[in-house]
């Protein structure tokens, strides 16, 4: 990908060049080969971190809103079939909307900055990790309004593969008007499409083992932007794979979304032109894998032609049913 002047002005000072970045991963390998080799985790205390940076209520259009976001993509995770995964959230105020226990956890942050905050909040998690929880899994960042298919940690950590995972195929979902779009590589069916992880930053989970005494801080570090994660950690030598099922909701349009406070929604909607999923039959299928009936109630069940129906509670449990199982774009 060529560089604009300015990139380049940019990554330089920052030692952020592809040349500067394969000295620096090679270094790194060559320290951190011999731990990573001798690191021997139990699988059974594996876990993924989802880590969840939140909105301050100062910055929030309607806090409700807020909470009533995080509240849905809470459910898409205690629906996981498999249940080694802990979210941790870290915001200015803490959501009165949560159940609060051991899976589910509040980290405060202090600052409130006058811009943004999103990454500062996901450093901070990632600190928090190393600091508090330790132990080896994976890290995954994931915005507070994200939907997250139930086989998802089953997948990552039956797999295990002491790399990563890239979330390559999944939709997007207009929150006001219910509408889907598929995110994935272009096909037959949808040729306009473009890949989740290009559009979304809940896409991936890095491994870590911060008990190996490896230095996973930078490998965490060096995930850098969504949309080049794979290239970036490939410097360090970790060859990141896709999870092979469509495994995430991108959510769009409900006022809160960072990308709306931009005032940059217009390319993002875009894809519910490009690649509409319109069959009823794909609606329910979507809307069973991933609970829509039981996040979104009678509303998700009245725009869906099939009908939803009740969906029953998943169980966790350690060996889920297979990923085939997840919806395919007809």
């Amino acid at each position: 990908m060529a560089y604009s002047l300015r990139e380049l002005r940019r990554d330089v000072t920052h030692h952020n060049t592809p040349v500067q970045r394969r000295i620096a991963g090679w270094l790194w390998q060559m320290r951190n080969a011999r731990a990573r080799r001798s690191a021997r985790p139990d699988p059974a205390a594996l876990r993924v971190v989802f880590a969840i940076p939140l909105i301050g209520r100062h910055r929030a259009e309607n806090w409700e809103v807020v909470q009533q976001n995080l509240s849905a993509t809470l459910t898409s995770l205690r629906r996981q079939r498999d249940p080694r995964w802990t979210a941790v959230i870290c915001g200015q105020d803490a959501p009165e909307c949560v159940a609060w226990d051991d899976q589910v956890r509040f980290v405060r942050f202090a600052d409130t900055p006058p811009s943004f905050d999103r990454t500062q909040k996901v450093v901070h998690l990632r600190d928090h990790v190393e600091r508090a929880l330790g132990g080896a899994g994976y890290f995954f960042p994931l915005d507070a309004d994200d939907l997250i298919h139930p086989n998802v940690v089953a997948h990552i950590l039956n797999d295990d593969n002491r790399a990563g995972y890239l979330i390559e195929k999944g939709y997007m979902l207009d929150h006001a008007a219910l509408d889907l779009a598929a995110l994935q590589p272009p096909d037959e069916d949808f040729p306009k499409a473009t890949h989740f992880h290009r559009n979304c930053g809940s896409s991936s989970a890095i491994y870590f083992d911060f008990d190996s005494g490896a230095d996973y801080r930078t490998a965490l570090w060096a995930r850098g932007n969504h949309r080049k994660v794979m290239r970036n950690m490939a410097y360090l030598g970790i060859r990141i794979a896709h999870v092979p099922f469509h495994a995430a909701i991108y959510v769009m349009n409900h006022g809160d979304n960072l990308r709306q406070k931009r005032g940059k929604m217009s390319g993002k909607m875009q894809h519910f032109d490009l690649s509409p999923i319109r069959d009823p039959n794909q609606r329910h299928d979507i809307g069973v894998a991933f609970g829509l009936a039981e996040i979104f109630g009678a509303r998700w069940i009245a725009h869906t032609d099939a009908g939803c129906g009740a969906v029953p509670p998943v169980r966790n449990s350690v060996s889920p049913p297979a990923p085939e199982n997840a919806p395919r774009p007809r």
